[in-house]
């Protein structure tokens, strides 16, 4: 199984990207191939309703990535209780791929009360994506992302992560037609 991971944050250090490295650490201990993808290392586009292939390359090259991804993990601070412009830009220009893919959330917001600003960015992941959205989610703070509850809760994320990307990776292959 592989999954991408996806880091919108564009401040350095950020308690999102801390979370999903840990994230990664947890998917990897299961025995997933992950790899992260970080916004800050690609070019700076915003979102004007071009075609993909108008984009810089690095846009189709992630999109790529993500049809052949079993699953996608987007990590993005919470800004004024919904998720950074950053994530809804990107998820904006490459979301297609995440069609018919499951997407969990891993957020980081300056308290754990925004816990329900990743009702926009669901909405948008299954209604203009069609993408499948993991129910569970795992939001940090600053202050907490590197404790023992914190790595616990995002390795339960992962194991239950791993059990729907595994069920519906079987929904997504071709079923033989009978004779």
């Amino acid at each position: 199984m592989h999954v991408e991971l996806l880091s919108t944050s564009l401040r350095e250090g950020s308690a999102s990207r801390r979370a999903l490295e840990l994230m990664a650490r947890a998917l990897d201990e299961l025995g997933v191939t992950t790899r992260i993808n970080d916004l800050r290392e690609l070019p700076m586009a915003l979102c004007d309703g071009r075609e993909l292939d108008e984009y810089p390359p690095a846009y189709g090259a992630l999109h790529a990535r993500l049809v052949e991804a079993d699953g996608v993990v987007i990590g993005f601070p919470v800004h004024l209780y919904s998720s950074s412009g950053p994530a809804k830009n990107l998820v904006d220009i490459v979301g297609g791929a995440l069609e018919g893919r499951l997407v969990a959330l891993v957020s980081a917001a300056g308290s754990l009360r925004s816990h329900l600003a990743v009702r926009d960015l669901m909405g948008a992941l299954v209604m203009e994506c069609e993408a499948f959205v993991h129910p569970a989610t795992a939001q940090v703070t600053a202050e907490d992302v590197e404790t023992a509850e914190v790595r616990e809760r995002l390795h339960e994320l992962a194991r239950g992560f791993v059990r729907a990307a595994s069920a519906l990776r079987v929904l997504r292959e071709p079923a033989e037609v009978a004779a």
